[in-house]
């Protein structure tokens, strides 16, 4: 697995330990962080981020799908499918960052990429600049 920028800050330097040759490895404490970073983003990234999604689609489909065969009509069925039109666009954002991370695991180089290019739209931060 490709072995991504992530940064510790807010939580000051990490320990560094040095090798044999001189070049600085991450202390046993970093590592660990390391590997749980690893093995939680593969749980969620891999595992329930495209259970959610799909059931959560699923669903949205058939709210749409529901409210537009009966003639509800009104101000309730308009707000209902506005946000079952907005949750699922959300779904399909979280699915970017299920493929992001198939990519890093299945491959690396293609995946930095993805991680590098997609990832941020995928999770957009709503603040303005100014």
């Amino acid at each position: 697995m490709s072995d991504r920028k992530w940064t510790t800050a807010g939580y000051g330097a990490p320990e560094m330990t040095s090798s044999y040759n001189g070049t600085p490895t991450p202390a046993p404490a970093e590592e660990r962080y390391r590997e749980f970073y690893h093995a939680a983003q593969f749980v969620t990234g891999l595992i329930l981020y495209p259970v959610f999604c799909v059931f959560g689609l699923a669903g949205n489909s058939l709210t749409l799908v529901v409210l537009r065969s009966r003639k509800l009509g009104g101000v309730m069925s308009a707000f209902l499918a506005a946000l079952a039109v907005s949750d699922g666009v959300k779904l399909i954002n979280d699915l970017f960052y299920f493929f992001v991370i198939l990519l890093l695991h299945v491959a690396p180089s293609h995946g930095d990429l993805a991680f590098n290019v997609i990832y941020p739209y995928a999770h957009l931060s709503h603040k303005h600049t100014g």
